[in-house]
């Protein structure tokens, strides 16, 4: 079996033809990298209409990617090389290129970007490489005749759930992350359905599988590993993927030349797109604010770009003649950075939150907790005022979003980040609300009224003219003695020795 799905591989493969280009108009996204058949990747501007493709020459057999979560590095597996190279997005240039074990055939980077973990089919173990050293830290075997192939990382980062392609009956192997790296293996069906690519909820709670030879999409939970459904769906189901919000799931069916959508909460095949003119939709990746997805076509040689919302295909890039790109990855977006200012009037404070800034997109909201206990306010202006009831010190947070949906947190569906939060994203400064606005009179004489010689205060208090305060109140010893409206004319007597203040009150 293990042989036979491998050929499979190469007959997916094997397809070769020259695509076309579209002028309309691109969902805004980050670059890409396709991994061509070919010994070549390709980058490009995925927010472009017509984008300018960078080819960089690699090793034999480029066929899967992944990019670290800073967004500086794209890994990719070299199948017929038995090594996996590092790219320098910025230079567009490979680092260094890493020997594993034979016929890697997927990689992923764990959510804090400090491992790549790599299967190897033919020899049914996984590599675990040390990104800063670009060392291979340990290798884990698996079940003999495993096969693996594609391969998930949960998003808290413990457990690596590796699709056992060959396995016969089709089983998943979970991995801890953390060492000694125990495996556990499960079957997730009573035949061989040649489990291939893998994706997870962003909530951790399911992991979604792709069957190739089984044409449907296994159902998983994780905490019990256990199956909860399978969804039939095109032939030979290639590549999976959840959208950044966790609602839909989509399928590249090679031999269908479709992707299926599926409703996640329904479980239900909800719509099915054709994707290539001859056989080959392969990779698929999320943009990261979740409203476009692209695609790669082995038989057509392009990566095509589709609008998630009207399922219609807004571009087409072309990848090159005998390309037959298999992959695709979009890098991450980049937290935003939250700063303001704020200035106080009276009761009134002004917050200013023009500073903040985002890498490469804008910010669409700004959510402000005034620190004393009233209701949350989401804004898409900078500026915004809020009058505090009371006097005192309060601690304002603001908390930025921008228009690719990133935040504070981090958005990981099992093979690569597609939104890099950070805490960044949210910035606190004190607001000190001071309320002591003077009347127009004021006076406090002590006064001796009785022959028991108590101390009391006299005082005179006439027209405020301040229109935000109400009342004042009136402190002897940091007691609260007395409260007057701030218009009355009104004396009081308050029977308290010195000192004594006044605040007003909103």
């Amino acid at each position: 079996m293990k042989k036979n799905f491998l050929s499979i591989y190469y007959v997916v493969m094997a397809a070769l033809c020259l695509g076309t280009s579209s002028s309309a108009s691109a969902v805004t996204t980050p670059e890409a990298v396709v991994c061509n058949g070919i010994p070549q990747a390709l980058i490009f501007d995925t927010a472009a209409a017509s984008p300018t493709v960078v080819p960089i020459t690699m090793r034999v057999g480029a066929n899967a990617a992944s990019i670290t979560p800073d967004g500086s590095q794209a890994w990719v597996c070299n199948k017929d090389d038995n090594t996996v190279s590092i790219i320098n997005l910025t230079t567009k240039s490979v680092l260094d290129t890493i020997s594993v074990g034979s016929a890697p055939m997927d990689v992923c980077i764990t959510p804090d970007g400090r491992q790549a973990w790599v299967t190897n089919f033919n020899d049914d173990t996984v590599s675990v490489i040390d990104v800063a050293t670009r060392a291979v830290t340990v290798t884990i075997g698996l079940p003999p005749g495993s096969g693996p192939e594609g391969i998930a990382i949960t998003p808290d980062g413990t457990q690596a759930w590796v699709c056992d392609a060959a396995a016969n009956p089709g089983a998943l192997s979970v991995i801890n992350v953390a060492a000694p790296h125990a495996v556990t293996t499960f079957a997730i069906s009573s035949s061989a359905i040649g489990p291939s690519s893998i994706a997870i909820r962003p909530d951790g709670t399911e992991a979604w599988v792709a069957n190739a030879t089984g044409n449907n999409v296994t159902v998983i939970s994780m905490g019990s590993h256990t199956v909860i459904t399978n969804i039939a769906v095109g032939i030979l189901p290639f590549g999976i993927a959840i959208t950044p919000d966790g609602t839909e799931t989509w399928v590249t069916n090679f031999g269908s030349r479709t992707a299926s959508v599926i409703d996640v909460s329904s479980r239900t095949v909800v719509d099915t797109i054709t994707i290539a003119s001859t056989s080959g939709p392969g990779g698929i990746a999320f943009t990261p604010d979740g409203q476009g997805v692209w695609i790669t076509n082995l038989g057509d040689n392009d990566a095509v770009e589709i609008d998630r919302a009207t399922k219609t295909i807004l571009n087409v890039v072309p990848c090159g003649a005998s390309s037959g790109p298999t992959a695709i990855a979009l890098t991450p977006d980049q937290a935003p950075t939250a700063r303001f200012t704020v200035s106080t009037s009276g009761s009134v404070a002004s917050l200013d939150a023009s500073a903040s800034s985002s890498p490469s997109e804008t910010i669409a909201t700004y959510r402000w907790n005034f620190g004393d206990g009233s209701p949350e306010q989401e804004v898409t202006v900078p500026h915004i005022s809020h009058t505090y009831a009371n006097e005192g010190r309060f601690r304002a947070t603001l908390t930025v979003t921008n228009t690719q949906g990133t935040s504070t947190a981090r958005t990981f569906t099992g093979h690569s980040a597609s939104n890099n939060g950070s805490p960044s994203a949210q910035s606190s400064r004190q607001v000190t609300i001071t309320l002591n606005f003077t009347p127009s009179t004021f006076t406090m004489k002590p006064k001796i009224l009785s022959h028991c010689k108590k101390m009391f205060m006299k005082m005179k208090w006439t027209q405020c003219t301040s229109p935000t305060v109400s009342s004042y109140q009136i402190f002897a010893r940091h007691k609260k003695i007395a409260s007057i409206s701030a218009q009355s004319g009104l004396r009081i007597f308050a029977r308290h020795a010195p000192p004594i203040n006044w605040r007003g009150v909103a």
